[in-house]
Parts: structure tokens; C-alpha cells; sequence
């Protein structure tokens, strides 16, 4: 189940055209540690999954169940406060 969560982070981050510095910034964690998660080899907190899924514009479901991120995303602002 983790490597598919994992997978979910991935294509959701891809679609939205974050690197993985950027959205580990944003949540106070390395870059490598958001490479684990996005390769399903280490747990993600249920507080960073809910950051991931506001920051991704996506449901919580979205990043547990998947979802085609570019057929299913709605219209949205890209000009995001990285900065948090």
C-alpha cells in the first residue's frame, strides 16, 4: 500500500510541476525524505499526508486511493505561497 500512496505523491507533484525541493520546503522535511515517501520505503505522517493533499489541490482519498491528477484536476491557481 505504501509504494501505491507513493506513487499517488509522485503523479501529483508531477502534474502540479513542483520539484521535490520546493514541496519539502514547503513542509519542513529534506528532499530525500519526500523521495521515500513518494517510493513508498518509508511511512508518511497523517499531518504531512493532509499538507501534501492541500498543497496538491487533491482529497486525502485522491492520495491514498489515486487518481488520474491531469483528467480529474479541476481548474486552479498555480500561484501557491511556497513560502509557508
Amino acid at each position: 500500500m505504501r509504494q501505491a500512496v507513493g506513487q499517488n505523491l509522485l503523479q501529483q507533484r508531477l502534474s502540479m510541476g513542483f520539484c521535490q525541493r520546493a514541496i519539502a520546503d514547503q513542509l519542513g522535511v529534506s528532499a530525500a525524505t519526500l523521495s521515500l515517501w513518494e517510493r513508498g520505503l518509508s511511512p508518511i505522517s497523517l499531518d504531512h499526508l493532509c499538507r501534501l493533499a492541500a498543497t496538491y489541490h487533491a482529497s486525502m482519498a485522491d492520495l491514498l486511493d489515486g487518481v488520474d491528477p491531469v483528467q480529474d484536476a479541476p481548474a486552479v491557481n498555480l500561484d501557491l505561497d511556497l513560502a509557508r
